[in-house]
This record gives structure tokens, sequence and C-alpha cells, in this order.
């Protein structure tokens, strides 16, 4: 089975526009430790990884789509409840997931931060958050 789907930038816009558009009532950003491996899909459970910080999203949560992405929107910030090194985050709404990396290097993981080595009771704060639909 061939795996050479491609979308044009308006779909890919569309798509994304919809996927944010469940955020929009209001879901929850979950960021991780680095305890064990990261779960292959956003369908795995998470196994014995370490709930860092949960992170309610404002409502709305993103912005317009955009050439396939989406920015979030608002203040999106919360409290840590466990010590620990950030390894990747789940976007959450029901029973929809969208699953991605936490990391250091700018322009190599899908959610960067200047310090990812967090304490009990510090607070996390999201500057910049966008959701992005590759085009072909």
């Amino acid at each position: 089975m061939a795996n050479d789907l491609m979308i044009d930038t308006h779909l890919a816009t569309v798509l994304i526009d919809a996927a944010a558009d469940l955020w929009d009532s209001g879901g929850t950003l979950k960021i991780y430790d680095d305890n064990t491996t990261i779960p292959a899909d956003a369908d795995d459970g998470v196994s014995t990884n370490v709930l860092l910080v949960t992170i309610t999203t404002p409502t709305p949560s993103f912005g317009a789509g955009a050439a396939g992405a989406v920015a979030k929107a608002g203040t999106w910030s919360g409290t840590v409840i466990a010590s620990g090194t950030a390894n990747f985050y789940r976007l959450e709404v029901g029973t929809y997931c969208i699953q991605g990396t936490v990391g250091l290097t700018a322009g190599t993981f899908d959610l960067e931060f200047a310090n990812i080595t967090w304490s009990i009771d510090g607070t996390v704060t999201i500057d910049t958050f966008a959701l992005t639909l590759p085009e072909s």
C-alpha cells in the first residue's frame, strides 16, 4: 500500500481548523516526564510516565487556521504537580488526543521551552504553540 497521500494547503487549513475547533470549548494540555519512552502513538496509554503539569486550555483555545496551521489563543499556564524533566505532551478533549514531543532545541520539538526540568509548585506557561498539518 502506497503512503504518498498529498493534500493542498487549503484542505490542510480546513482540517487543522476543524481539529482545533474541538478544543474551543476547553480541553487540557498534559505534559509528562522522561521516565520511560514516549508512547508509540496517541492511542497508547502513558504507561509509567509521570504527569508533570495539566494546563486547562482557554476558550477559545486556538485562533483561525492559516496555511495549514493554528496558533494557541489566550493564556496557557499551569502549576507543576510532580518534579521531573518534560518529554512529551498530550493535548486532550473528550476522546480526542494529539501527542507531541517536548524539548529545548529550537525547531526540533513540537513544544519547546527554555528549561524542561521542573519542580513541584513551579509555573509552566506556554508562550507559543501551534498545530500544523503538513501539506504537500
